[in-house]
């Protein structure tokens, strides 16, 4: 496999993820969305918050980071 076809794969996976992604968001009711929602926040917040202390750990600065408290 050459790397012009791993990126015909790649390009059509992602596209197929990308349909997929739809088709679930469309298929559940406004609660369940607001809650799929929610948690991806948390999860996305989550890692922000790993990846912030990991940088203060090795001495990166953190200037104008800012993330609100759950339920805010």
């Amino acid at each position: 496999m050459d790397e012009e076809t791993i990126t015909q794969l790649e390009t059509a996976w992602q596209e197929e993820q990308s349909r997929l992604w739809r088709a679930f968001k469309d298929s559940l009711t406004p609660e369940q969305r607001a809650l799929f929602d929610a948690h991806r926040r948390a999860t996305a917040t989550l890692a922000k918050l790993r990846r912030w202390r990991s940088d203060l750990q090795r001495g990166k600065p953190l200037r104008g980071k800012q993330v609100d408290w759950p339920g805010e």
